[in-house]
């Protein structure tokens, strides 16, 4: 029997952008069912139905955000700049919300490293490859695709 893999609607997996309604509530079930895939039969259906109401995919989605949360924060220091290293130390990640509604933040620590933010946004500064200015923000659209599949892939094995 094969197990039905979940594919999510691309506007669920927007763990880094503007806070967003959980694209799940109860009015929306139907397009859950439908973005199953390899489903063959109505038992296997029903099946993939009961795990999303019993929050099986629900753990593993915030499973799957914690993953490529922190993928992103390891991602994000290969090409963050080099000083006396504060900055890198201060790179941390931080985790709102359960199941569908479980939101990543990747961020410098102030505390550690009050300088992060100029020299994230400072363009016209010099870094020597392969780290640069933007380091969080150009990393998180670089890997976009990457944190999506690790997402995916975390729900699925949640099925």
């Amino acid at each position: 029997m094969a197990t039905p893999l979940v594919r999510l609607p691309q506007r669920s997996l927007q763990i880094f952008g503007e806070p967003n309604q959980s694209p799940y509530n109860k009015s929306e079930y139907g397009s859950i069912v439908c973005s199953l895939k390899s489903v063959g039969t109505a038992k296997q259906t029903v099946k993939a139905y009961k795990d999303i109401l019993n929050g099986k995919i629900g753990a593993a989605a915030e499973r799957g955000v914690k993953k490529a949360t922190k993928y992103l924060l390891n991602k994000t220091l290969e090409v963050t700049p080099v000083d006396t290293g504060n900055l890198r130390e201060s790179g941390q990640t931080y985790f709102i919300g359960t199941g569908f509604k479980t939101k990543g933040i990747v961020y410098f620590d102030e505390s550690i490293a009050p300088y992060a933010i100029f020299v994230h946004e400072d363009l016209t500064k010099y870094h020597e490859p392969p780290t640069m200015a933007k380091f969080l923000q150009r990393t998180q659209w670089k890997e976009r695709a990457n944190l999506t599949r690790i997402i995916e892939e975390e729900c699925a094995k949640g099925v």
